[in-house]
C-alpha cells in the first residue's frame, strides 16, 4: 500500500523536506512503523510504501513534515478505512482520496474535483515507484 501526504508552507507546496511516518495497528495500539522516512514525489507530495500492510488490520497513520514547518502544517492524520491501494494523508481534505494507477497519480478533493499527474522516474520514464517528478496532465 502506498501512503501519500502533501505538505505546504504558508499554503504553498513544500519540497525538500525529510518527512517521517508512524503507523499504529489499532487492535493492540502497537507501532508497526516508527518514524520511517517518506520519499519525495514532487510538488509537495511525499510517499511511503507500507509493505507490511495487512487488509485484515485497521491502522492509524500520522505523517510529520519535520520541524521546518509550523505545527499547523507539520502533522497530518488519517486511517486506512477506505481499504484502497493508496491512502492520502491530509487533514485539510477530509473526504479526499488518491490512487496511483498506470503511472498516473489521481487525487479527488472534497468537492469531487479530479487532479491528475503523470509520474516519472529520474530518467523521465513513466514510473509508479521511485517517482522523481510529476507532470500535470
Amino acid at each position: 500500500m502506498i501512503i501519500v501526504s502533501a505538505f505546504t508552507e504558508d499554503g504553498v507546496p513544500k519540497t525538500g523536506l525529510s518527512p517521517t511516518i508512524r503507523i499504529r495497528k489499532l487492535s493492540d495500539n502497537s507501532l508497526v512503523v516508527t518514524d520511517e522516512a517518506m520519499a519525495e514525489v514532487g510538488d509537495g507530495f511525499y510517499k511511503f510504501d507500507f509493505t507490511t500492510y495487512n487488509a485484515d488490520n485497521d491502522y492509524a497513520i500520522r505523517t510529520d513534515g519535520s520541524n521546518e514547518l509550523e505545527d499547523f502544517e507539520r502533522y497530518q492524520f488519517t486511517n486506512d478505512e477506505t481499504k484502497s491501494d493508496t491512502i492520502i494523508a491530509n487533514d485539510k481534505f477530509n473526504k479526499a482520496s488518491a490512487k496511483i494507477e498506470d503511472n498516473v497519480l489521481t487525487v479527488y478533493d472534497d468537492e469531487g474535483d479530479i487532479k491528475e499527474w503523470d509520474l516519472k522516474d529520474s530518467s523521465g520514464s513513466p514510473a509508479s515507484i521511485n517517482v522523481y517528478q510529476r507532470e500535470a496532465k
